[in-house]
């Protein structure tokens, strides 16, 4: 399983990557310096600082089947680059929302 599991992509992390700060979903069990390693690997940026955020999970009712059950918790990475650094993906992403507002 890898430390990176997936890029999100709301209005609010689209807002950061101006200021060069990437929002990333990562492995609960990960450490700020294995993701700074991941986002070095996989785009080939230089990290200046990893800001991470562990969301618990919550409880749910199944009434037709009288239980309840326990969602996963998730972890999240605001990574910040280096000045002049960029992750071209996101960028794209940022372009075709400015495009739809148009």
């Amino acid at each position: 399983m890898g430390v990176i599991l997936r890029p999100v992509l709301t209005e609010k992390s689209m807002m950061l990557v101006g200021a060069g700060q990437y929002t990333f979903e990562v492995a609960v069990r990960s450490s700020k310096q294995q993701i700074a390693e991941a986002i070095n690997q996989i785009f080939g940026v230089e990290v200046a600082e990893v800001r991470t955020n562990v969301r618990p999970g919550k409880t749910k009712r199944l009434v037709r089947q009288r239980k309840t059950v326990r969602t996963p918790k998730s972890k999240f990475a605001v990574v910040s680059l280096k000045k002049g650094q960029k992750i071209d993906g996101f960028d794209r992403a940022l372009e075709i929302e400015e495009e739809d507002e148009d």
